[in-house]
């Protein structure tokens, strides 16, 4: 998904833009280069539409975190994984961004993070959440 972001973040056009998820892509280029052209085998066409679909859906949710949050001061991300919401939306004042995932998860993004110098735009706690196996 951030690779999708990514691409949205590049095109001229963009419906928002993700400086988290470029800067994750450029970390990861190598690995992409070795799994091939994104996609693995998918259809031009489906490729396409997946693409297109990843930026409307996070322009959508994006526009409903920010209009909900101007009710409710909190907003909690369960399997947040690599979304950057903390860090790209412009938050009302006193808002506060829980962030649910795997320490390890949370830990690799905090690493990214740095390498930007980002500071999130929000109130931003991370909750580390195992499974068990």
């Amino acid at each position: 998904m951030a690779f999708e972001r990514c691409a949205e973040s590049r095109r001229p056009d963009r419906l928002f833009e993700d400086r988290f998820a470029v800067v994750l892509t450029e970390h990861v280029k190598g690995t992409l280069r070795m799994m091939g052209t994104p996609g693995g085998g998918v259809a031009g066409d489906t490729w396409a539409f997946l693409r297109e679909f990843v930026a409307l859906r996070t322009r959508f949710f994006d526009d409903t975190m920010l209009t909900a949050s101007l009710d409710c001061p909190q907003v909690v991300l369960l399997g947040a994984g690599m979304d950057s919401r903390a860090y790209r939306l412009a938050w009302p004042a006193g808002r506060e961004v829980y962030e649910v995932d795997r320490g390890d998860v949370l830990r690799f993004k905090d690493r990214i993070a740095a390498r930007m110098g980002d500071e999130p735009r929000c109130g931003h706690t991370q909750v580390e959440a195992e499974c068990p196996r």
